[in-house]
C-alpha cells in the first residue's frame, strides 16, 4: 500500500513541511514518490482581466519546475523520485486523473489555515480511487512535527466500521471500531411515527439497543481471533456517537484512523485518516 505515493502539492510552504517529512515512509516500504502540481486557472477571468493566457501559463510552469526540482532532488535521498505538472480548470479533478496508477496518495487537509488547498483536498477525498491519507496540516505545525506524525503511523491503528482488514504493512496493533447508528437501528425495529413522536418513549429500547450491540460485537469478535491468529493485537470499540468516537481514540493513543470514505465525516479532525473508497 506504501510502495507507490503520490503527493498533490500547491508550493505553500505548510504542504512542503509535510512533504519532507514523507522520508519517514520508507520504514513502511516506500520506494517512489511522486510530488504533482496542479495549475489551475480560469481562462474566461484571465482573458477579461487582460492577461495573455499563453503566456501566465508558460511563466507559471516555469517557476513551479524550478521549485519541484529542487524538492525532488532533496528527497532523491530517500527514495526514487520524480515530479508532474499539469495546467486544468479543476484541480481535484486533474489529482484524481493523475494519481490512479499509484498506491497510496497523501494529501494535507488545513484547518483555519490561509492556504487555499482545504477547498481542493476536500474534493479530491470525496472523488478519490486510490487509499488517500489525509494529514491534518497548519502553518503552526513544522516539520519535526509530521516526521513524529508519519515515524509512528502505524503504532496503534483503528479501523472504524470493516469488518475486512486492508493490507498495511508493518500493523502490530489494531482498534476495531465500530460506530453505531441510532436511526439505523430504531427504524429497523419500530416505525417512523414512533421515532419521531416528541411525548412517547421509544418502547423496548434498552433491549434494542442490547441486541444491536451484542451483534456487532460478535461480528468483530471473529476479526479480532483472526487477527491475533496474525500476532496482530486487537481491541474491540463499540460507539454510539462520533464525538464518543473521538473520546476513545484520543484516550488509547490512536495514531492513524482508516475509514471508508463515507465514514470520513466520523474521524474529518483527526491528525491522520486513511481514506478507502471502494472497500
Amino acid at each position: 500500500m506504501f510502495s507507490q505515493i503520490f503527493f498533490p502539492f500547491d508550493l505553500s510552504k505548510t504542504a512542503e513541511e509535510l512533504l519532507y517529512a514523507t522520508k519517514e515512509l520508507r520504514k513502511l516500504g516506500t520506494r517512489k514518490l511522486t510530488v504533482f502540481y496542479a495549475i489551475e486557472y480560469n481562462p474566461e477571468s484571465l482573458t477579461e482581466g487582460g492577461v495573455d493566457l499563453e503566456s501566465f501559463l508558460k511563466k507559471v510552469n516555469a517557476s513551479a519546475s524550478l521549485k519541484l526540482k529542487n524538492i525532488s532532488k532533496r528527497l532523491s535521498e530517500y527514495f526514487e523520485t520524480d515530479y508532474k505538472l499539469s495546467a486544468t480548470i479543476d484541480a481535484a479533478d486533474e489529482i484524481v486523473k493523475k494519481s490512479t496508477e499509484y498506491d497510496l496518495m497523501i494529501i494535507p487537509s488545513r484547518s483555519r489555515t490561509p492556504f487555499q488547498f482545504g477547498r481542493v483536498a476536500e474534493r479530491v477525498i470525496k472523488r478519490s480511487q486510490i487509499p488517500t491519507l489525509v494529514i491534518k496540516a497548519s502553518p503552526d505545525f513544522n516539520r519535526t512535527y509530521y516526521e513524529f506524525l508519519l515515524s509512528r503511523l502505524i503504532d496503534k491503528v483503528a479501523i472504524v466500521n470493516l469488518e475486512n482488514i486492508p493490507e498495511i504493512p508493518k500493523l502490530s496493533n489494531v482498534l476495531l471500531v465500530h460506530v453505531a447508528n441510532l436511526d439505523s437501528i430504531l427504524e429497523q425495529k419500530i416505525s417512523k411515527e414512533e421515532i419521531m413522536h416528541p411525548l412517547v418513549p421509544i418502547p423496548k429500547l434498552t433491549e434494542y439497543l442490547s441486541e444491536y450491540w451484542m451483534a456487532a460485537k460478535d461480528k468483530l469478535e471473529k476479526v479480532k481471533r483472526l487477527l491475533e491468529s496474525k500476532g496482530i493485537k486487537s481491541e474491540i470499540i463499540i460507539c454510539l456517537s462520533g464525538r464518543k468516537l473521538e473520546e476513545n481514540l484520543k484516550e488509547r493513543d490512536t495514531t492513524m484512523v482508516v475509514v471508508k470514505r463515507e465514514d470520513f465525516h466520523l474521524v474529518s479532525d483527526f491528525p491522520a485518516i486513511l481514506v478507502l473508497p471502494n472497500f
